[in-house]
């Protein structure tokens, strides 16, 4: 089971509505990079790391599909969930 586009879209409007970070940025000022649309804390990105925008889309497909595998995993098996909560839990646990 995958995040809908629509879901994506939902996501990329919530965390980043003018695009992605294309350089590392220190949002909370606390030492942990966010690059691209939420790629967090990651020690491969640091001041002054630069992707581009389709890096940052890759990071974000790499980060979803770990997330969507545990979505599918916890609630799927007890509980049949639509399309729209699916893609509801996969953006609250990637802002978790």
């Amino acid at each position: 089971v995958r995040i809908s586009r629509d879901g994506i879209d939902l996501l990329i409007a919530y965390e980043n509505p003018n695009g992605p970070f294309l350089e590392a940025t220190d949002v909370e000022g606390n030492g942990n990079f966010t690059i691209g649309f939420g790629h967090y804390n990651d020690p491969a990105y640091s001041a002054g790391s630069v992707i581009t925008e389709v890096e940052a889309y890759e990071l974000l497909r790499t980060d979803l599909a770990q997330i969507e595998a545990s979505v599918a995993g916890s609630f799927s098996r007890q509980v049949p969930l639509s399309q729209n909560q699916f893609d509801a839990l996969v953006i609250w646990a990637y802002n978790t």
